[in-house]
């Protein structure tokens, strides 16, 4: 690409054409879109989301159909609370409160949690604005560390009156002159723009109170395990709110001169007609039931939930997902089929893009969580591990799923593998199951395992080995036990593992090591990365690591590593893939992100001496059979003792196919398995302190 200068000499204008260095870096894909939706607010026509986890704040002007981030100056991207009030919004983060005005997006602090103490002196709120309300000049801002106030537009910050407790505050309500204060101690009322205030809970039996609302001369308090309470004598005294309530506890509400919504934490939408003597429950069309803000509009209800937004018209007939343009999703996993890629998503479920990830379309019909932790393709199954459902499988390319949890004792399923026709599932409770049936059934297969929250779960070279708490055990499908390998692995979780011919990688908190003998000994990999790996993934010869904020590395053969951000606003990496020529990461509160590999090549250094050589390797093809005869290839490096048999999958020895010395180089043996049922078998390859274990499948 070239650049047009025009210079003027002596009046005649000269044309010279400029190169431009095209910067590469990380592009954001069209989707997976929805996300953690903390806030929402309505000003005429126009909707403001918040979001968690890196999104920041979101505007839509189309009745919430299209999304369009305005974080400009915005430093600290988790949203909890909006606010509008005199032309200018208001929105409260984890470490302050922003303003801008509503016409231009620019965000400016104005509070960081310096306030004027009781006592004149200067004090340090933590900062942690959860809740805002605003009239006029005077600014409310509920925190962690108990109420602030400003009567100067933000100017400067007093600490509220002792009377009210420096608690947390959860919630604001303001009428006129009268504000309420809902806090984990119960509700405080001033009747004088906060200069006083004084308890107010008579005939509240729960203290805890999460969310307020007003509507007309009543008011409305929802609490965190016993529904919602009303009030008619602004907020003097309390009773309980009609019954229908299924979920006790309430996250959010919404009112209009209809009714009022009730937001709960995994139950959906309730709404109580005005003068209604019952709630209905109404979530037709809503996938997610973590509901966690609402704003009620004219002609629109809009939930705010864990995955995402829904509106609902005023009909109240369905749910409809509002999320294009919301790129605030934390992307869980990848895996791959064919010409498609699939991505796993903490809340608002799967994803498939055909186009190699440049955009995204949702496939969740029948998913019926919205939680997947981890996928995995074999050649026509895809299998999805959800955090609260157990484990689904699809076999036309995510249009349609089913569970499969028979012998599954624990639903919450972080990790999987596969080897072959054999299926493992790393549990976070309950440890590992196998599967021998392509999923139809699960079966324990802890042996002698102690710790049973299995973060991550891979097979290499036919090896299936586990993280556990911690730990990392090598599986023997034969007897049925595990073996810890994690002889030089610092004490420390391993979120991610990876495989490169006969090298395993660990992610852990203190950065990648890895073991070239099934885990004897394990060497630190830290050259240029030491801080906490919280995904891995290869390409050739090429590792590719993800960090826990400090974005995406590289590492060259040698064991040097290089980091290559450019472009990316979301360090936090969950997952990594490789797919066509791009490498993908998944993030937390930002989606998937993009790069071609041809890219960052250059950067990692793809001329090193490559260091992993000392490779051995087994092969079957239970395709390539000369009458009754299976092919088995093995590959060595160096002269070695070589032992190579076949197990039926009750541990039963079937045949010796080598049992002597071998020299370098490649070898092929033959399993005649004349007279054999057809079925799953299992071959295992001792080298040295070095063993392969892998299935094998053929039908007659």
């Amino acid at each position: 690409m070239k650049k047009i200068k025009k210079i003027m000499i002596g009046g005649l204008a000269i044309v010279v054409f400029l190169p431009i260095v095209l910067i590469a870096q990380w592009v954001q894909t069209s989707g997976p879109f929805g996300g953690d939706v903390r806030c929402l607010a309505i000003d005429s026509a126009v909707i403001y989301a918040g979001t968690y986890w890196g999104g920041g704040i979101f505007r839509s002007t189309d009745n919430g159909n299209n999304w369009v981030p305005i974080n400009n100056g915005l430093s600290q991207a988790y949203v909890q609370c909006v606010t509008i009030n005199a032309g200018k919004l208001f929105i409260g983060t984890i470490i302050g409160i922003y303003e801008s005005s509503k016409s231009t997006i620019s965000w400016t602090p104005i509070f960081s949690g310096v306030v004027i103490g009781l006592n004149g002196q200067i004090k340090y709120n933590s900062g942690n604005v959860q809740c805002i309300a605003a009239a006029g000049n005077i600014l409310f801002a509920g925190t962690q560390g108990g109420l602030v106030i400003s009567r100067d537009s933000g100017v400067t910050w007093t600490q509220g009156d002792s009377a009210l407790p420096n608690s947390n505050i959860l919630s604001l309500v303001l009428k006129g002159d009268t504000v309420l204060a809902g806090t984990d101690l119960g509700i405080f009322r001033s009747t004088n723009y906060g200069v006083s205030w004084k308890e107010s809970d008579s005939g509240l039996s729960a203290k805890y109170i999460q969310c307020l609302a007003v509507r007309g001369a009543s008011y409305f308090a929802g609490t965190n395990n016993q529904g919602v309470f009303t009030s008619i004598d602004n907020g003097s005294s309390w009773a309980k709110a009609p019954v229908g309530l299924n979920d006790s506890q309430i996250q959010c509400l919404g009112v209009n001169g209809n009714g009022i919504f009730a937001g709960t934490k995994s139950n959906g939408v309730f709404h109580l007609d005005s003068g209604g003597s019952a709630w209905t429950a109404i979530n037709t069309g809503l996938t997610n039931s973590n509901i966690q803000c609402l704003a009620v509009g004219q002609t629109n209800t809009f939930a705010g939930t864990s995955g995402g937004i829904f509106g609902l018209a005023n009909s109240r007939t369905a749910w409809k997902q509002l999320d294009n343009g919301l790129t605030n999703a934390t992307i869980t996993s990848f895996t791959s089929m064919g010409n498609n890629l699939f991505a796993g998503s903490s809340g608002t479920g799967a994803f498939i893009s055909s186009d190699t990830g440049k955009s995204w379309v949702s496939v969740n019909q029948s998913l019926t969580s919205a939680n997947i932790n981890c996928l995995i393709a074999t050649d026509s199954i895809i299998f999805a591990g959800s955090a609260d459902s157990g484990i689904y499988i699809s076999s036309n390319r995510g249009a349609t799923w089913h569970q499969t949890n028979s012998g599954l004792t624990n639903l919450n399923v972080k990790s999987l593998a596969s080897a072959g026709n054999t299926i493992y599932a790393g549990t976070m409770g309950n440890g590992i199951f196998r599967s021998t049936n392509g999923g139809l059934s699960w079966a324990q297969v802890n042996g002698d395992l102690l710790d049973l929250f299995t973060f991550c779960i891979i097979e290499s070279g036919g090896n299936i080995f586990a993280e556990n708490n911690g730990v990392v055990y090598l599986f023997d499908p034969i007897a049925i036990t595990w073996k810890n390998i994690s002889n030089g692995l610092p004490p420390a979780y391993v979120w991610s593992m990876a495989t490169y011919g006969q090298f395993l990688y660990a992610a852990s908190a203190v950065g990648v090591y890895f073991t070239t003998n099934n885990g004897a000994s394990w060497t630190p990999d830290t050259a240029g990365f030491r801080e906490t790996a919280l995904s891995l993934t290869t390409s050739g010869d090429h590792l590719f690591a993800g960090g826990d904020g400090g974005g995406i590395f590289g590492s060259d053969n040698n064991g040097t590593w290089n980091s290559f951000n450019t472009g990316l606003t979301n360090g936090y990496s969950l997952s990594l893939a490789t797919f066509g020529d791009y490498l993908f990461t998944g993030t937390w509160g930002a989606g998937v992100w993009r790069r071609p590999l041809s890219e960052i090549s250059g950067v990692i250094n793809p001329n090193s001496k490559d260091r992993r050589i000392n490779q051995i390797s087994l092969k079957i093809d239970s395709s390539r059979r000369s009458n009754s005869n299976i092919s088995i290839d093995i590959t060595l490096n160096h002269s070695d003792r070589v032992t190579v048999k076949i197990y039926s999958l009750s541990g039963r020895e079937i045949a010796t196919l080598v049992n002597s010395s071998l020299g370098a180089g490649e070898h092929s043996l033959l399993w005649d398995t004349k007279g054999m049922a057809a079925g799953c078998y299992v071959a295992k390859m001792k080298v040295g302190s070095s063993v392969i274990v892998k299935n094998i499948l053929f039908s007659m």
